[in-house]
């Protein structure tokens, strides 16, 4: 059995079936070699392991989204580009017919006038334009190598710059804390009613019915008081406090408060039907956004307080969620895994 590092890690780990781990413990006590290289990946792991925490970064949810969503764009794209070639193929197979029949005359040129046929069927133009084609079509089966190449070498370099230079990312951290950011405002009743709810948290006037860290036993009180939507879970670095269950108008939502440190932050969940959309106020082009998953951002609050907002769907159930803290969006963001 030929034993490469793969082997030695996946040891390490008591990954490997039974015979594997046999014979590598075998070899390593006789091969002096490959126990001096067990010896250094341990060394690594460990040293890794012990960093863990210093090294752990996460994506901000919405990342996916608009990942996907470019992807979307490229598909498209790629869609049209297909379309292009397809015509330029007939177009070119027309006039081979024509040119074997002698249809081609100069008088039938002339009637054609500048038309868009008459250029397209210019033999020098045409296969000018057909080169050009098919050399940007020859380079679009490679976009997704080079999409990933170029996400890998991002995390990689991201992940060389935490790991060798971490007193450098605290100081462009601090400098981007002293960079001027642009502020979104969306003048909604949604958004200034997670406001309202989540000071009145802050403040002791809206205080937790149901008091615990488990999702599964929150999930049990909102059902046993009347919320029968889909509850979304967010995956926050937050510890969850627990929740409260409001009325209005007929209508129940659920509100769930986490703790951060000393900061809390509040999450409003309502069922979204043509009521409770009519009474957010978003303009068309807010919803047209959240339908596409991305998440969307106030920061033009008081007390460098923001308020992050997405549309979460699961199987036709369409749930309107808010997250509220006193937070500037630069902390807010990462905590979302």
């Amino acid at each position: 059995m030929q034993i490469h590092n793969e082997h030695l890690s996946a040891f390490l780990d008591e990954q490997l079936p039974h015979e594997e781990h046999v014979a590598v413990e075998s070899r390593l006590r006789d091969d002096a070699a490959l126990a001096a290289e067990y010896h250094a990946v341990k060394a690594v792991k460990t040293l890794l392991g012990k960093r863990a925490l210093a090294l752990r970064g996460t994506a901000p949810a919405d990342a996916r989204h608009l990942v996907l969503l470019n992807i979307e764009q490229e598909w498209h794209r790629s869609k049209t580009l297909d379309r292009i070639e397809q015509e330029s193929k007939r177009q070119e197979a027309g006039k081979i017919d024509d040119t074997a029949f002698g249809k081609h005359s100069t008088a039938a040129h002339s009637s054609q006038g500048t038309s868009p046929l008459a250029l397209v069927q210019h033999p020098t133009k045409r296969a000018s334009a057909l080169g050009n084609t098919m050399n940007l079509l020859s380079f679009l089966p490679k976009l997704p190598v080079l999409l990933a190449a170029a996400l890998v070498l991002m995390v990689a370099g991201w992940f060389g710059m935490r790991l060798l230079l971490p007193h450098a990312e605290q100081n462009n951290r601090q400098d981007s804390a002293q960079a001027p950011q642009q502020e979104t405002s969306y003048k909604a009743v949604f958004i200034k009613e997670s406001l309202r709810n989540y000071h009145a948290v802050c403040e002791g006037k809206i205080t937790l019915q149901y008091k615990t860290n488990s999702y599964e036993e929150l999930d049990k009180f909102f059902h046993t008081h009347g919320i029968h939507y889909n509850i979304v879970h967010p995956k926050i670095n937050a510890e969850l406090l627990g929740g409260v269950v409001s009325e209005e108008n007929g209508k129940k939502s659920a509100h769930l408060v986490f703790k951060r440190g000393d900061t809390l932050l509040y999450m409003w969940e309502i069922d979204l039907d043509e009521t409770s959309i009519r009474h957010t106020s978003f303009q068309e082009d807010v919803w047209n956004l959240l339908r596409k998953g991305e998440w969307l951002w106030d920061t033009a609050t008081e007390d460098s307080t923001t308020v992050v907002f997405w549309e979460d769907d699961k199987q036709g159930n369409r749930t309107l969620c808010s997250v509220v803290a006193t937070l500037p969006r630069k902390e807010l963001q990462p905590l979302f895994q």
